[in-house]
């Protein structure tokens, strides 16, 4: 048994390191994608390249494939790559999801959210982001949760769900605590501002975009403070203080130039706004042309609009109907576009869904077959063992039963020699008709007893030798049974109190005398069972005892006045009581009816 034990407790062991071979998932990040997420939010530029230079199909692993498609959705999102599928992000959220890393669950959401919003799928977006801010909870991250509470906040504001809005960035302003100065100060103040301009709380938005450009100063944030500078002179053109705003916007143009031209186009806008309405309208017509600049369709469709509007008040006909065919032209192509863009994200869609269903089907298929292996070999292992320590417990039951059928004996060899006594006291005595009477009623006494031990003695004869060979054991184990059968017969067929209840159960107040019974088969079976197992109530003694005798629990349950279930749910709490002194022979799955067979 002791090499099937090394067996059994190897087992598991072979299971978990195939499992995790098949699995694949390594615990270490590639270097590349390392460099990558660490220069994220600095240097988004880099992240994105190296992220492409890195061949997708080469990743064997599910956790770094899965951390590639999160970081390459983030640097789409940080360079302002719109997204079309969102295929790459989902295989990230469904692998995390998995793992135990809330931050990556919350990395995950928060970028779902950001591809749900570019694919104006609004609602699904804030459901993102409010199960991100969920996971986001559970870390200690503050940036991440102050970008995951702005970016909520900020899709509220969209949705003109201001109040929302404001408890949300308020929010991510508080999550950045006893941070020292950083651009997310100045990232939550600035939309704080935006919040609290369009509800036309100018002097609330005013207040928050000159904390936005404090912040930046002290930290020297150009892109900060030239985004700073362009939303206080927004401010300034809705309060009509045309000139104040001019100032400020071409400040932020300045600085914009040089750090970030691709913004320039809206800043020109802005320009070219203050001056319409300053009433400098070449100055305006100049700054809205130079917005025409940039590659954003909507942004070209908006200014050729406002350019017709400039020309016509010129009295510039001709070019005001140039400007609004281009506008007219420039409207088409958008809706067009936006058609196309459809169809084209459903066709990418369904080519990466094929392309990971191919994939991932080989690998599931290996890691099927190695299951289904090693569940069958697991399955005739524990077979076999538990086959091998019936064997063992069968034998061992039987040893004990011979055992008991000596004792038997013994006691009975006790009454002889008590009853010869007897008669040698009574035949030293004068032979009166009394006396002889006793002697011969003894005598017949102890040829009973004698007939008792010889077809006990036969009974022996037939169980376990314990030097038979292995071969010989199934059959001898058959006929064990055969004989405890016949001794179980025996013991109910000779007492009357036994062989009546047993004939016909019925309910009994009084077990002295079955306990009685128990005691003078057993060896004080229920004594012995009170001082070895102290928790037992008398009633748990009584059943025990019954349990003994071979009773089952439909007899049991009409002995006790109760259902068959009570007396189950009773023996079950009877044996939780023994376990409690003796949890080792709880061990292989043995029950109170198994236990009460092999003790005592």
């Amino acid at each position: 048994m002791k090499h099937c034990l090394y067996l059994y407790l190897f087992l598991p062991v072979w299971f978990i390191l195939i499992i995790s071979a098949c699995a694949q998932n390594n615990t270490k990040l590639y270097k590349d994608l390392t460099e990558a997420e660490e220069c994220m939010w600095k240097k988004p530029e880099k992240a994105l390249k190296i992220l492409q230079d890195i061949n997708k199909d080469s990743i064997a692993d599910k956790l770094n494939y899965a951390t590639w498609c999160l970081l390459y959705t983030q640097a789409q999102d940080r360079n302002y790559i719109t997204h079309s599928s969102d295929s790459l992000i989902s295989i990230a959220l469904d692998f995390f999801m998995k793992q135990d890393n809330p931050k990556r669950k919350a990395e995950a959401w928060f970028y779902k959210g950001q591809v749900k919003a570019d694919q104006k799928l609004i609602k699904e977006a804030i459901e993102c982001y409010v199960i991100a801010k969920e996971w986001s909870e559970k870390i200690e991250d503050p940036i991440l949760k102050s970008r995951i509470h702005r970016t909520l906040g900020s899709t509220y504001r969209y949705r003109r769900l201001f109040d929302s809005s404001l408890t949300e960035i308020k929010k991510s302003i508080y999550d950045l605590g006893s941070l020292p100065p950083c651009s997310e100060y100045s990232y939550s103040y600035s939309e704080l501002g935006r919040t609290y301009a369009e509800t036309e709380k100018t002097d609330s938005a005013f207040y928050f975009f000159n904390l936005s450009l404090n912040n930046a100063l002290l930290i020297k944030d150009s892109l900060c403070i030239a985004t700073a500078l362009q939303e206080i002179g927004l401010i300034y053109s809705i309060q009509k203080k045309y000139n104040d705003a001019l100032e400020n916007i071409q400040k932020s143009a300045q600085i914009m130039k040089n750090i970030n031209p691709d913004k320039l186009p809206q800043i020109y806008s802005s320009i070219g706004r203050c001056y319409y309405y300053l009433g400098i309208l070449d100055s305006s017509q100049f700054y809205y042309k130079k917005a025409l600049n940039t590659s954003n369709l909507h942004t070209i469709r908006n200014t050729y609009n406002v350019l017709s509007i400039i020309c016509e008040e010129k009295k510039d006909f001709k070019n005001a109907l140039n400007y609004k065919n281009q506008y007219n032209f420039y409207n088409d192509s958008i809706i067009q576009l936006a058609n196309t863009a459809e169809i084209a994200a459903i066709q990418k869609k369904y080519d990466n869904a094929q392309l990971l269903s191919q994939k991932y089907k080989k690998e599931k298929i290996f890691l099927y077959i190695i299951i289904s292996t090693i569940i069958i070999i697991s399955i005739l292992v524990v077979l076999y063992l538990r086959n091998k320590a019936k064997s063992k417990k069968v034998i061992r039951s039987y040893q004990e039963k011979n055992n008991l059928l000596l004792y038997n004996i013994m006691l009975n060899e006790r009454l002889i020699d008590e009853k010869k006594e007897i008669i040698n006291s009574l035949l030293s005595k004068d032979n009166t008709t009394n006396n002889i009477d006793i002697i011969e009623k003894t005598t017949e006494e102890i040829k009973v007893l004698e007939n008792d031990n010889n077809r006990i003695q036969n009974i022996i004869s037939n169980s376990i030798d314990e030097n038979i060979s292995n071969s010989a054991k199934d059959e001898q184990i058959k006929n064990l049974r055969l004989n405890n059968h016949r001794l179980t017969s025996y013991i109910h067929e000779n007492n009357t109190i036994l062989k009546s209840i047993k004939s016909k159960p019925y309910y009994i107040q009084d077990y002295k005398p079955i306990i009685s019974i128990t005691d003078k088969i057993y060896q004080d079976f229920s004594k012995r069972l009170k001082i070895t197992f102290p928790l037992l109530t008398e009633r748990d003694i009584i059943i025990c005892c019954l349990i003994k005798l071979n009773f089952d629990n439909k007899q049991i349950a009409i002995m006790e006045g109760v259902e068959p279930s009570s007396i189950s749910k009773k023996k079950q709490r009877i044996w939780n009581r023994i376990k409690k002194h003796y949890p080792d022979w709880n061990k292989g799955g043995k029950d109170l009816d198994t236990f009460i067979e092999e003790w005592g």
